[in-house]
């Protein structure tokens, strides 16, 4: 049974910035492990910048979310590419791992011109 939510540190945030294949699998796995031993209620792993992610290495995002889930806690992907998105569903994993997709850029104000067009001075209205 996971530990009660009073002592445990609410979230550890890993941000990965390389490609999480087979060579970088040891440290992924050690990663992990520091983490899920201070028993967080959320590990968050960004992986905005991480270029590329193998069979390999979901495998073990897996088994680190088997493991937070046995904890009481979660396991969060925040911001994977398209590309990484694509091989978690080609794999499965995004039925069972919490994906959390890029942030959309915020849209300008209704009365905002996304860009001013060409040869307009910025302090004139369009």
């Amino acid at each position: 049974m996971g530990r009660t939510s009073v002592s445990r540190i609410p979230v550890v945030e890993l941000v990965i910035t390389e490609e999480l294949d087979l060579w970088a699998l040891s440290r992924l796995t050690r990663l992990l492990d520091d983490a899920l031993a201070v028993s967080p209620v959320e590990i968050v792993i960004d992986l905005a910048q991480c270029p590329y992610l193998d069979a390999a290495a979901i495998g073990v995002l897996l088994e680190a979310h088997r493991r937070a889930r046995l904890d009481g806690g979660l396991l969060t992907l925040r911001s994977p590419s398209e590309r990484l998105r694509r091989n978690l569903r080609l794999a499965r994993a995004d039925r069972v791992l919490h994906v959390i997709p890029p942030e959309v850029p915020a849209e300008p104000p209704a009365d905002m011109p996304a860009e001013l067009p060409a040869g307009v001075p910025a302090d004139r209205e369009v």
